[in-house]
């Protein structure tokens, strides 16, 4: 079938959602070279002499150094080298030379994922604490990809025209100068995508929106002429409505590749709002990071968002200005830590006031007084999480579930889905206030919501809440509750 995806090292055909451009049989190849042939292990770029040419990102001395490794199996060639890393035996060779500096981000996360280099030894992201807090999650690499990324990209560090690579039959197709119609038939894609998640959640039409973004990227890669930059942008948001939708799905690995499409698609891009979708995306990515329980990795992208927020030449809508503030009150409150959570907390919400939903950018055309609210409500239920223990935590309780309420009864039904992920911390907070029958209604239909339009990302939440009522599980009407939460969690688990 036209445009669909091949593996770049033989061709092979790769299936419609392939994470990555290598075949499984060519990917265990590689790491065979690696394994056999004399890759170093993570140690290694530790030694004083090439943690300095690593803070210069001198990759020539790195890769020689490699090659000479004493390795009992004889080390690497350059071409052995270059396909570990994907890349051709000549580029290689010019990196060692110091005649082809490595510059695009995608190339340097590449390599320094897959030599084992420990990121912020080239200067992105910082040095962890010695408390051997390292990721067990599947996917972690995935996770310190897109946190190596986004740093990079804030940092000005050149990405390139190309939005990554695409497949050859879909470039040649695509290239060529791009018009007004191009631009207007993503958008137009993208809306459509957008409407579907808030209404149904991201299983509805993921499937059908991840061609057109690998359709579209490939586009966006070949683009030239005046509308060239206006395509980019719009492949950006149709890459990062994406995402979502994979991360609501919790395929978080696919939601994170899509992400750094979007930003590696839209930093760079001459347009007035160019900045506001960099920055969302990154928040989009603290969202991700809350939902895991990474709070610090949260923080760390709010603090990128905001620092992109400032010092990019275009500037950002007041909608997205509250939004930082509002997931750094989530990053905070996540931490337990109750006054720069409200100092986040009211500076978003006066900024919110400043809000003009009609000047808005597509991205943020769901803002409004029932997502103000939900966002509101969500950082007051992440501090009453944090901080149960504290005197206060029922008063936080409390406002918690009021604007909750608000939120889920002025949402409406083309808001479905947001709905329906609020109903579980609005239920919580009932419970934490004692209002227990209005609990167990607000619980009861955040179950069929869910259960109805499969949002596996509020799973986790209905498991939070089944732990929440177990304290008045006594009750005949809770014991139901909690015995339909099960029966829900088991029946996808399944």
């Amino acid at each position: 079938m036209q445009g669909q995806p091949q593996c770049h090292r033989c061709d092979a055909r790769l299936r419609a959602h392939h994470i990555g451009t290598l075949c499984d049989p060519c990917a265990r190849t590689i790491r065979t070279v690696g394994q056999i042939r004399g890759l170093p292990d993570s140690r290694f770029y530790h030694r004083p002499e090439l943690r300095a040419h690593l803070a210069e990102r001198d990759f020539g001395a790195v890769f020689r150094a490699i090659r000479d490794f004493d390795h009992p199996h004889g080390g690497l060639t350059q071409d052995d080298l270059a396909e570990i890393l994907e890349m051709s035996q000549p580029k290689v060779s010019a990196i060692e030379s110091g005649h082809r500096p490595l510059k695009r981000a995608d190339d340097l996360v590449r390599v320094v994922n897959t030599l084992g280099i420990a990121p912020y030894l080239v200067g992105i992201g910082t040095e962890p604490s010695p408390a051997g807090e390292e990721d067990a999650e599947v996917g972690s690499m995935d996770r310190r990809s897109f946190l190596a990324a986004a740093p990079a990209i804030v940092a000005g560090l050149s990405l390139g025209d190309a939005p990554g690579t695409p497949p050859a039959a879909v470039a040649a197709a695509a290239a060529g100068d791009v018009g007004p119609d191009d631009v207007l038939a993503v958008q137009r894609a993208t809306r459509y995508y957008r409407s579907q998640a808030y209404r149904f959640g991201g299983a509805r039409s993921r499937a059908a929106a991840t061609v057109q973004v690998r359709q579209s990227l490939a586009q966006a890669h070949e683009a030239t002429g005046p509308h060239a930059h206006a395509l980019r942008l719009a492949v950006a948001d149709l890459a990062g409505t994406t995402a979502w939708m994979h991360y609501d799905v919790e395929q978080h690995g696919p939601a994170r590749a899509l992400w750094r499409d979007a930003l590696q698609c839209a930093e760079g891009v001459e347009d007035p709002r160019s900045a506001d979708l960099v920055v969302t995306v990154l928040l989009d990515g603290a969202h991700q990071a809350l939902h895991l329980d990474k709070p610090k990795d949260a923080l760390y992208l709010v603090q990128l968002a905001a620092a992109q927020a400032t010092t990019h030449r275009y500037p950002v809508s007041p909608g997205t200005r509250a939004y930082i503030d509002m997931i750094m009150a989530w990053c905070h409150a996540s931490l337990g830590h109750r006054d720069a959570m409200l100092r986040a907390l009211d500076k978003g919400v006066q900024t919110y006031t400043d809000l003009d939903p009609a000047a808005a950018p597509p991205w943020a055309s769901h803002l409004g007084p029932a997502e103000i609210h939900a966002q509101h409500g969500h950082a007051l239920h992440l501090l009453a999480t944090s901080t149960a223990a504290d005197t206060t935590a029922a008063a936080t309780a409390a406002e918690a579930a009021e604007h909750l309420a608000a939120a889920v009864d002025t949402y409406g039904t083309d808001y479905s889905r947001s709905a329906a992920v609020n109903l579980p911390g609005l239920s919580a907070n009932r419970f934490r206030v004692g209002d227990i029958e209005g609990a167990v209604d607000a619980g009861l239909s955040a179950v069929d919501a869910i259960a109805e339009l499969r949002i596996p990302r509020a799973h986790k939440r209905l498991r939070q809440l089944h732990t929440q009522a177990a304290a008045h599980a006594d009750r005949a009407d809770v014991a139901e509750l909690r015995h339909r939460i099960d029966r829900v969690l088991k029946t996808s688990a399944a």
